[in-house]
């Protein structure tokens, strides 16, 4: 089965995780994100 990726800009995805925008760049410039 193939897999399938949702694309969200930044404010939708901190929105759905009860987060800022901000906090969300953080964790991806510290590393503690896969993207």
């Amino acid at each position: 089965m193939p897999e399938t990726t949702t694309t969200r800009s930044i404010s939708e995805a901190a929105h759905e995780l009860g987060l800022t925008a901000h906090t969300l760049r953080y964790y991806e410039r510290e590393g503690l994100l896969l993207t």
